[in-house]
C-alpha cells in the first residue's frame, strides 16, 4: 500500500504533538526557583482581579511572559516578566492595606462623633448623594446630638483607578448599628461607594453615594 507524504507528516505531528501536550509544566519566579502551578495562577488571577486587566488582554501578556522550547516540559516563564507581575500583585496588595486601613479610620471617627476630625476626610468640593457635604454638616451635627452609640463598618469590595478623573473609586458594604436614649438598638446595611484622591499619604473623599438595603 502506497503511503502518502502528507499523510507521513500528519502522523509524525501527531506523535511530536502528544508528548508535549501532555508534558508537565514548569514555572519559574523571578529569581529562577521553581514553583507550582497554584502560585503562579494565584499571582495571576490577583493581578487580573485587582487591576481589572481584559481576560484577552491578560490572554496575550500570559503568551508574551513565556518562553517556549521544543517540547511542553520546557516550558519556563521568563524572569523579567514574571517579576513585573509579582510587583504588581504585591503593589496590589499593598494598595488594598491602604484603602481598608482609610476606611477603619474613618469608620472609627464616625463612632467616636466627631464632627471636625470627620470633616477632614472630604475635599472642600466634596458630594453626598448629589448634594455638597458642606451642605450637610447641620445634619450630622445633629445626629451625633441625639445618638448615645455608633457602630460603623464598611466593607471594600473591589476598587479600580479612573483616568479621566484621576480618582480611586471604591466600592464596598456598609454595616450601621445605633443605639438612640430610650429606644431599641436599630441597623441598616448597604452599598457603598467612593471617588478619592490621594491627600498626604492617606485620601479625602471627592464623592460619596449610598443606598440602604430594603
Amino acid at each position: 500500500m502506497k503511503i502518502s507524504h502528507g499523510f507521513i507528516f500528519v502522523l509524525v505531528l501527531f506523535f511530536w504533538i502528544m508528548p508535549c501536550s501532555a508534558g508537565n509544566i514548569t514555572y519559574y519566579d523571578s529569581h529562577g526557583n521553581i514553583v507550582t502551578r497554584d502560585i503562579y495562577y494565584e499571582i495571576c488571577r490577583q493581578r487580573n482581579k485587582e487591576f481589572k486587566t481584559p481576560k484577552k488582554k491578560f490572554g496575550e501578556y500570559f503568551q508574551r511572559s513565556t518562553a517556549v522550547t521544543t517540547r511542553a516540559d520546557k516550558f519556563k516563564i521568563t524572569s523579567i516578566e514574571l517579576e513585573a507581575v509579582n510587583k504588581d500583585y504585591i503593589k496590589g496588595i499593598e494598595l488594598r492595606e491602604q484603602l481598608q486601613k482609610f476606611l477603619h479610620i474613618y469608620c472609627q471617627t464616625f463612632e467616636n462623633k466627631n464632627l471636625t476630625r470627620f470633616t477632614g476626610f472630604f475635599t472642600a468640593d466634596a458630594i453626598e448623594k448629589g448634594k455638597f457635604f458642606n451642605s450637610l454638616l447641620p445634619k450630622y451635627r445633629k445626629i451625633f446630638e441625639i445618638i448615645d452609640s455608633i457602630g460603623y463598618e464598611i466593607e471594600l469590595k473591589k476598587y479600580s483607578f479612573r483616568v479621566d478623573t484621576g480618582t480611586l473609586e471604591i466600592q464596598g458594604k456598609f454595616y450601621i448599628k445605633w443605639l438612640k436614649h430610650g429606644t431599641d438598638r436599630k441597623n441598616i446595611s448597604g452599598r457603598i461607594s467612593m471617588s478619592l484622591i490621594e491627600h498626604d499619604n492617606s485620601y479625602r473623599i471627592k464623592q460619596l453615594d449610598y443606598n440602604v438595603a430594603t
